[in-house]
């Protein structure tokens, strides 16, 4: 469910996406049909090719744990990719991720 959801959140920003490549769109089609290791892999090639969306992408499955261990770290990382795309949903996560961070590490 979460994929067909993640999925059709960011169809409509795929219209508009100026790095429209195909390990993007590989990635997606990937993880829609449940095959989510292949999916980051394509993701991480699309985001190293300059693609908007990928990174956010990657910080979505890094922070819900979808087909990866739960790493709010690695979300950080990816969502602060996406945010220098100029990606506006990674600039509404990522303090959010950070607020979840900081949690972690105040039980430590």
């Amino acid at each position: 469910m979460l994929r067909k959801l993640f999925l059709s959140s960011f169809a409509f920003t795929l219209s508009f996406s100026v790095w429209a490549n195909d390990a993007f769109f590989e990635g997606a089609s990937a993880l829609d049909k449940g095959d989510t290791q292949s999916a980051i892999t394509l993701f991480k090639q699309a985001a190293s090719e300059g693609h908007d969306i990928a990174p956010y992408t990657l910080g979505v499955l890094y922070e819900k744990g979808e087909g990866v261990k739960q790493d709010f770290y690695q979300a950080k990382i990816w969502y602060s990719k996406a945010v220098d795309k100029g990606h506006r949903g990674a600039r509404a996560r990522l303090p959010i991720i950070e607020s979840k961070i900081a949690a972690l590490e105040e039980g430590n």
